[in-house]
């Protein structure tokens, strides 16, 4: 049976020490190409945030909240890198959903947003995105299920 340390050891293989130069050189570029990949994403939600605008008159959310977004996810790709770019983008991921369902209240379709950007963070082939997602995830959950409790309206 594996100890607690080996299965730790087996999720985050990508960090051993005695990994090859070539496959860590590897590991750099398919990162980036995800970083990309994930950044055109965002674009196309923050694309779908302006289209909902009109569809549903949430105009400052579509326009403002989505461009602060995506504005946000493009400084992080110019100057972070590794798993800090990848938590801001886990963010950003996380509040564009959060934002389509604000956007079309009493609708169930935006929350799909929440699976789809899971479903995409396993490109990174890393445990670590997804913890952080589904953890923004959770918090929003509670902080949102909260405050409608209180019958505060956003």
């Amino acid at each position: 049976m594996p100890t607690l340390q080996q299965i730790f050891s087996d999720l985050f293989y990508f960090q051993r020490a005695e990994l090859p130069p070539s496959l860590k050189h590897n590991w750099t570029v398919t990162l980036q190409e995800n970083d990309s990949f994930i950044l055109k994403v965002i674009w196309c939600y923050w694309f779908t945030s302006i289209f909902i605008s009109f569809y549903f008159a949430t105009y400052l959310l579509g326009f403002i909240g989505g461009g602060l977004l995506t504005a946000t996810a493009l400084l992080s790709h110019k100057m972070l890198l590794g798993l800090p770019r990848q938590i801001v983008f886990c963010l950003c991921l996380c509040l564009f959903g959060g934002l389509f369902v604000l956007q079309q209240p009493g609708y169930v379709e935006p929350h799909f947003a929440f699976y789809a950007s899971v479903y995409l963070l396993t490109r990174y082939k890393d445990v670590r995105p997804l913890l952080v997602f589904i953890v923004f995830t959770v918090i929003y959950y509670l902080l949102f299920s909260w405050l409608h409790s209180q019958g505060t309206v956003l």
